[in-house]
């Protein structure tokens, strides 16, 4: 049951991402900013999903938090190099454009992995 509260929190948390265009704001074009959600987010709820089935939960978390910032400076490295070469350098877009793919995806599976954790914590006894 905490592995659909902690999606159903993190698809709200994804929404309002969506509503305040926040991937704009850190660097995505604006002609695909929310397209990169809408393919990104299902696919990070998938792997959430699954992760909650097969591993630990602090495992998780710490893994799609590295995936998180792995996929940023991707994206930002493709960013860099696309407007560095004037739109020439097809491969710098293309990580571009996935790299933000991927973080939207492992951003939505951290959020998940974060809120099943929040959900399913309890104080250690002594």
């Amino acid at each position: 049951m905490s592995r659909w509260i902690g999606l159903g929190a993190a698809l709200c948390l994804a929404a309002l991402v969506a509503a305040l265009d926040l991937p704009k704001s850190l660097g995505a074009h604006p002609w695909w900013s929310l397209k990169v959600l809408m393919i990104g987010v299902p696919i990070g709820a998938i792997l959430a999903l699954i992760a909650s089935c097969l591993s630990h939960p602090n495992k998780a978390v710490v893994l799609f938090l590295l995936a998180t910032l792995a996929s940023y400076i991707t994206a930002k490295y493709g960013q860099i190099q696309f407007a560095a070469s004037y739109a020439e350098d097809a491969l710098a877009g293309t990580l571009w454009y996935f790299g933000w793919i991927s973080l939207a995806a492992s951003a939505m599976a951290f959020a998940t992995a974060v809120f099943q954790r929040l959900i399913n914590f309890t104080y250690p006894t002594e």
